[in-house]
């Protein structure tokens, strides 16, 4: 495959609510047509987690170090909380 027809991405996700993101991860990072160039940990609520977007975060450390690639993607904190009315 031509790697010039790649597609850059950054994905937000909330890795530790539901097992599908584990699952979109992997398949965007071993995907030649995709060009991941960062995570985004996201927070999912506090209804199970005070700590969601941390816990988000760790599942996406996880995943990374079990692929063996934790230096080859960039990763980042997103919002630790959902913006707290609609005038924010």
């Amino acid at each position: 495959m031509d790697l010039s027809h790649r597609r850059r991405v950054i994905i937000d996700t909330d890795a530790k609510n539901e097992a599908d993101d584990q699952f979109a991860i992997v398949h965007a990072l071993l995907s030649p047509s995709l060009d991941v160039r960062g995570l985004i940990s996201a927070h999912f609520g506090t209804s199970r987690s005070d700590r969601s977007m941390e816990e988000s975060r760790e599942e996406i450390d996880l995943l990374l170090h079990l692929m063996g690639l934790e230096q080859n993607v960039t990763v980042a904190n997103g919002a630790a909380s959902g913006i707290t009315d609609e005038r924010t």
